[in-house]
């Protein structure tokens, strides 16, 4: 594995070469949760993520408009809105980056996609909670492997509810090399969620291996290709 800052300084670089402000037609108001798994990594990993969580961010208002507003939410078994996660409730990009350092990363390596989308579904992407109504709804949801509580709750029920209704569902899935599920399997779940292969950026290897992957986020939010 990579040193954790050469790792942090050559993604923030990739990054920078990769999204360019206007590639993409601006949304005047987007409102944007990014739900990471805060389950399952080794702790360099988890800086690398949050380091890809601020460049992301920052990246994402050159991409649209000043008019961006985020919502951070970290899960494992059940998402936790009051705890690790700040509020519920929409803050500005700069805001949020302020916020990543704040996320822990959990023990264990369990997950839940259902009650993660159920609790976007039902509550963040609410009135009450801030969601604007003339805003198009972007979820980024990054996960490592797949659900502990499959055979319990379909995912896909939340997803699919949410797709109607609008939002674009984005998943990044960090696949590591010991791993017992097969990419074919991870990318036929992943499709579940998001309804679409063009909305599935997997990174083989673990979080370090964003580095690879990364070109292809312009095009899942832009639904184009981005060139230089």
């Amino acid at each position: 594995m990579q040193p954790k800052k050469f790792a942090q300084f050559t993604l923030s670089l990739h990054l920078r070469r990769k999204l360019h402000p206007g590639v993409c037609p601006p949304y005047e108001t987007i409102d944007l949760i990014i739900a990471i798994q805060s389950s399952g990594y080794a702790e360099e990993e988890y800086s690398i993520v949050k380091t890809f969580l601020v460049d992301f961010i920052k990246e994402m208002v050159q991409l649209t408009s000043s008019d961006t507003r985020v919502k951070l939410l970290s899960f494992q078994e059940k998402p936790d809105p009051f705890g690790r996660s700040p509020k519920i409730g929409f803050k500005s990009p700069y805001a949020v980056i302020e916020k990543v350092e704040e996320l822990k990363m959990s023990k264990g390596k369990g997950s839940s996609w259902f009650w993660t989308l159920n609790l976007i579904q039902k509550m963040v992407f609410a009135p009450n909670f801030g969601n604007r109504e003339d805003a198009k709804d972007f979820i980024v949801l990054i996960v490592n492997d797949l659900p502990t509580d499959d055979s319990l709750y379909d995912a896909t029920i939340p997803a699919r509810q949410l797709r109607d209704e609008g939002v674009k569902i984005i998943v990044i899935g960090i696949l590591p090399h010991d791993s017992t599920t097969t990419r074919e399997l991870f990318i036929s779940k992943l499709f579940q969620i998001t309804g679409s292969r063009d909305k599935i950026i997997i990174a083989d290897g673990g979080a370090e291996s964003f580095n690879d992957k990364l070109p292809s986020l312009p095009q899942a939010l832009c639904g184009q290709p981005c060139s230089d």
